[in-house]
């Protein structure tokens, strides 16, 4: 009944509410993580305990689906992810119909709005919520999990030791600094093209001729590139704030490992 009731409550509430917050929950074994983000409509929702405990369930479900085929993030089949028994549940609810249940019970607007699942194989992930709502577990108001891989050999435990700490630095890095993409390679092409003809619109007024206007467009991409991309980004933890390719690259040297960021994702409360 209750169930049935939660349901019908539901289709109500999404009709007419809009839920802009929630919580974001990561599961992390230290080389496979998943992440997800359950909407609300109120911050006081989101601390409340059993809405922590549902969407902790959440994320646990996310996390058994298999792993992504190759290292990296991959965004999860959400309408596969809603039919999935949520973990714990009483009576071996679906996580959507758990979801109805909720609503029912708290009476607001509440979604599972988006999971993914990030991977290095082999290497590891590194994972930091910020604004959590509960000690000792990563949940909060953002999260983000950060995918290292070591090359064709997989680390050993003293290398695991530094790395997964240096992962999770850069995963704080990319909650502060928001990255869009991963390195130039990833912008897309349109955005690209976008941005040099804005900044040579800008440049035009200058006065100079096509081929100084084209090396100044040049310059400012770089600052676009600094600006937008994980890679060449300053690095806002790490001491000294090297560029995050130049610090993976001297944590590389130091232990022996070729190191690259497979991939990250970065989700916050409220965000599409």
């Amino acid at each position: 009944w209750l169930r049935k009731r939660g349901a019908a409550k539901a289709s109500d509430l999404a009709e007419s509410r809009t839920a802009n917050e929630g919580l974001i929950c990561i599961v992390d074994n230290g080389f496979d993580a998943a992440i997800v983000s359950v909407r609300s409509e109120t911050d006081f929702v989101a601390r409340n305990e059993d809405f922590q405990g549902f969407v902790t369930s959440v994320a646990q479900a996310a996390a058994a689906v298999p792993p992504p085929p190759t290292a990296g993030a991959y965004p999860v089949n959400l309408a596969a992810l809603l039919e999935q028994k949520l973990p714990g549940h009483e009576t071996g609810a679906t996580i959507s119909e758990a979801t109805a249940e909720m609503v029912g019970r708290i009476r607001e607007s509440i979604s599972v709005h988006k999971a993914s699942r990030v991977s290095a194989f082999p290497g590891v992930v590194g994972s930091y919520v910020h604004g959590s709502v509960a000690s000792g577990a990563l949940i909060g108001r953002s999260g983000c999990v950060v995918a290292i891989s070591t090359g064709e050999e997989p680390p050993t435990e003293e290398q695991q030791a530094e790395l997964i700490p240096m992962a999770k630095r850069l995963a704080m890095h990319v909650t502060a600094a928001r990255p869009k993409y991963l390195n130039a390679d990833a912008v897309p092409a349109d955005a690209v093209a976008a941005e040099r003809a804005l900044l040579l619109e800008q440049a035009s007024s200058s006065g100079k001729p096509p081929e100084i206007l084209e090396k100044m467009v040049d310059g400012r991409m770089k600052k676009f590139y600094a600006e937008n991309t994980l890679m060449h980004q300053t690095h806002l933890v790490e001491p000294d704030g090297p560029v995050v390719s130049k610090a993976l690259e001297e944590a590389g040297k130091r232990l022996g490992l070729p190191l690259s960021v497979e991939g990250f994702v970065l989700y916050q409360a409220g965000d599409e």
